[in-house]
């Protein structure tokens, strides 16, 4: 019996790597480097709060004031000099290189055919109105997006192959988004929706075994980003 080669599989992930780790290295050097001016209501006071060390705990992004106050202390200490704005901005950017770079490695490859449409549509991502906007932002809204990715790329994967242990994999993604942004978490409900329904189909068309599995992807996927929120939501 003829094994297929591995060695195909293995140099594609290795070029699906070297452009993400390229996306990460280009675009944290780019935007920490280049200067932006605009400063936001909403930055310069979540700025002047972490400062101050005045910032409470928000439910609805449970872990949005921790990070930033702890991101602009940390710089407070190694860079003084630096405004507290700028060192959101500087978090701002970092995030956003690390959820394109995580684009490119675990979701564009998912549905794209080619290296090159992967790039492309990676490019289309970074260079969005509203991503950019937020990248270049101090209100550090864009540190949920790396999440935000991690738990799309691992949605595709579910609703392909459902099974418990990636029903599991997909609910810690979702609930870690959710800690940061509370809506995140329609996200989750919306895919075990759709393995619900999918489960039925399967179970209706006589596929059980698929069925079972959906049901099972489905449950764990719900108590997996319930128990991450739940902090949240008590």
């Amino acid at each position: 019996m003829n094994r297929p080669d591995p060695a195909p599989t293995l140099l594609a992930a290795q070029k699906h790597r070297f452009d993400a780790g390229l996306w990460l290295v280009l675009c944290a050097l780019a935007l920490c480097l280049a200067p932006v001016g605009f400063v936001s209501n909403d930055g310069l006071g979540h700025s002047r709060q972490f400062a101050a060390g005045t910032w409470t705990l928000n439910p609805n992004h449970l872990l949005f004031e921790p990070l930033g106050a702890a991101w602009q202390s940390l710089w407070a200490r190694v860079d003084p000099s630096r405004a507290g704005v700028d060192a959101l901005k500087l978090l701002s950017a970092l995030a956003g290189a690390v959820a394109v770079a995580l684009f490119r490695l675990r979701l564009a490859p998912l549905v794209a055919g080619s290296r090159g449409v992967a790039n492309y549509a990676t490019a289309w991502v970074a260079l969005s109105s509203a991503f950019l906007r937020l990248w270049v932002s101090d209100e550090i809204h864009m540190i949920q997006m790396p999440f935000v990715v991690a738990a799309a790329s691992e949605a595709l994967r579910v609703l392909e192959r459902p099974t418990l242990r990636q029903g599991l994999r997909t609910g810690i993604a979702v609930g870690l988004a959710a800690l940061f942004f509370l809506s995140n978490l329609l996200l989750g409900a919306s895919l075990a929706l759709a393995l619900s329904g999918s489960a039925a189909a399967s179970g209706r068309a006589g596929r059980a075994g698929r069925g079972r599995e959906a049901w099972r992807a489905a449950a764990s996927l719900a108590a997996a980003a319930l128990l991450l929120c739940l902090p949240a939501l008590l």
